[in-house]
């Protein structure tokens, strides 16, 4: 079984946050709630109480996990930039049209490609993602 999680950079604090994604229904902001048996049993106006370790998020940034970890074992997450052995840098991204996670690899002229491909994870590395590293993807990493 899968596990279910997401990621967004914190609203408040410089860092990023793991765990369950809420949205709150009264002030449409959304949090991040962690993904631990304590707080899973916190029950139902957790997020009224601002508990340490839940987090307001930047809906902009929210990824979720894909299921799978790169050569290293780290975890891989929509908008995560991917480093591929035998091609370049590439971006991963959920296509809700089919329902997937995939790979949006960078063409020379700046323009993108979206590939149907598995993803091998012992082929890529994640190396930053689009919302830390923007440089990355103005750089030339083959």
């Amino acid at each position: 079984m899968r596990t279910i999680k997401f990621r967004g950079k914190c609203e408040y604090i410089n860092g990023w946050a793991y765990g369950f994604l809420v949205k709150d229904s009264d002030d449409g902001s959304t949090w991040i709630f962690p993904h631990d048996d304590t707080h899973a049993s916190a029950g139902g106006d957790w997020y009224a109480t601002r508990e340490p370790g839940i987090s307001v998020v930047k809906p902009e940034t929210i990824g979720q996990f894909t299921g799978l970890k790169d050569k290293n074992g780290k975890d891989i997450y929509e908008g995560d930039i991917m480093l591929l052995e035998s091609f370049g840098q590439c971006v991963v991204w959920y296509d809700k049209d089919r329902c997937k996670f995939d790979l949006r690899i960078r063409l020379i002229d700046g323009g993108y490609i979206d590939k149907l491909w598995s993803l091998l994870t012992d082929k890529y590395e994640v190396i930053g993602n689009i919302y830390d590293n923007p440089e990355l993807l103005k750089k030339d990493l083959k």
